[in-house]
């Protein structure tokens, strides 16, 4: 089921990002809201800086009708109901997060920086290939863009199983 519902996530962005390109320079001649503007201070606060593969939530002002994250390959925002809503860092780099209302007025956008994790990692090289590990109190390898190949599949391989057999346990508890 989360599969299907990251599909369905990515489809939207894509159809949403789509009819973006599509409408006329002209449709919106006639709108008369204002652009949010930020003092410099104000500005600063609207930043999430968060690391890759950590969280954060975001209690909005008001309810939400759509969400939208500029880039999903960068991050990705679930709703937890129309007012609370988490975004998650998946890769280095810069994006933005933005919540409307019904009527369109934006609720929050917001300029998301996801930058890697530097809390107990360790790096080790063999010759030019990387592989990474996390340290906390003991060592492990975890995935990591930019590490040997092979390696890298064989972690991640070895993590959907982990992640496929904890499905299955889980559902095997609810039938019983």
């Amino acid at each position: 089921m989360r599969k299907n519902s990251k599909s369905i996530r990515l489809l939207t962005n894509a159809l949403f990002g789509a009819a973006m390109i599509v409408v006329a320079p002209n449709a919106f001649a006639n709108d008369t809201r204002q652009p949010i503007a930020f003092k410099n201070e104000e500005k600063l606060q609207d930043y999430i800086d968060l690391s890759q593969d950590q969280a954060v939530s975001i209690k909005l002002e008001r309810k939400a009708s759509s969400i939208l994250i500029g880039n999903p390959m960068i991050a990705d925002v679930i709703a937890h109901d129309s007012t609370h809503i988490f975004v998650t860092g998946r890769m280095v780099g810069t994006t933005n997060v933005i919540a409307v209302d019904e009527v369109g007025d934006v609720i929050v956008n917001r300029v998301v920086h996801v930058e890697p994790t530097q809390t107990a990692s360790v790096n080790l090289f063999k010759n030019s290939e990387r592989f990474s590990h996390t340290c906390r109190p003991e060592c492990g390898p975890v995935v990591a863009p930019g590490d040997e190949e092979l390696s890298f599949k064989k972690l991640v391989d070895q993590t959907q199983r982990k992640i496929q057999l904890a499905e299955q346990s889980k559902l095997a508890g609810k039938a019983n």
